[in-house]
């Protein structure tokens, strides 16, 4: 047991939401009189077992309702051409649960937004990388390491990024690695793998040629376009799926 006030444990999140390597599965019970008899009956629950593989948590895989399907639709269609960034966060069913406005670069989250989510089942969010333009006109952004640990973190089903014309998706595939515990043990690598993107620069024929001796795209389009060739090998490596959509 684990003795705190109150206060201090609203602070840091109920038991049960989500803020702990106990997720959902957390059956602490807060006790501020001293008086809760120690002999209790926890609930039961019925957990299919299932064979892990490479450390990850691995269960059976649900798709997006219609409505949440619809939903994201419309705000991302809403968002595409914003100057700024916007992040909304949906649950299974659809209902926005969290939305907040950010810079030309990120959006900002406190402690309080992060056990908001948490506590709230988030399981797929959304925001948009404001348009770039490069030689070649306006450019598409993938996703930011940050964004690649939040969602492995908060063992999210989707993340979406959206760009002019067409949406970036990390989604969990069928042996998807996810959670706190797991990102501990994987998170270096995982950074390590992304800042990798920088060497492609001169490493990759592609990217050489375009960038260094035609000149035809800018550092940050080169940059995005590394950094997507290592989210594939991240993506197929950890049991994940990376996609693009056209918008």
């Amino acid at each position: 047991e684990d003795a705190k006030t109150v206060a201090k444990w609203e602070g840091l999140g109920m038991p049960g939401s989500g803020w702990s390597v106990c997720r959902g599965y957390c059956y602490c019970i807060l006790d501020p009189t001293g008086k809760i008899d120690r002999d209790f009956k926890l609930p039961e629950k019925k957990v299919k077992a299932l064979k892990p593989e490479k450390g990850a948590t691995i269960r059976p895989k649900r798709g997006k309702s219609p409505e949440l399907k619809s939903k994201l639709n419309k705000t991302e269609n809403r968002i595409k051409s914003k100057r700024k960034e916007e992040f909304y966060a949906f649950d299974e069913n659809g209902e926005i649960i969290f939305h907040k406005k950010g810079t030309k670069e990120h959006v900002p989250f406190t402690n309080f937004d992060i056990l908001d989510m948490k506590s709230n089942k988030v399981k797929v969010v959304t925001h948009n990388h404001p348009p770039i333009y490069g030689k070649n006109g306006i450019r598409n952004a993938t996703f930011s390491f940050e964004d690649i640990e939040l969602v492995m973190k908060w063992d999210l089903l989707e993340m979406r990024a959206v760009g002019r014309d067409k949406v970036f998706i990390f989604r969990q595939g069928e042996d998807a690695l996810s959670g706190g515990i797991e990102w501990k043990r994987f998170g270096e690598k995982i950074q390590s793998k992304m800042n990798d993107a920088i060497d492609m620069w001169y490493t990759d024929p592609e990217l050489n040629r375009l960038f260094y001796k035609e000149r035809l795209i800018t550092e940050f389009e080169a940059m995005s376009m590394a950094t997507e060739k290592v989210l594939i090998e991240i993506a197929r490596e950890y049991g994940w799926v990376y996609e693009t959509i056209p918008i």
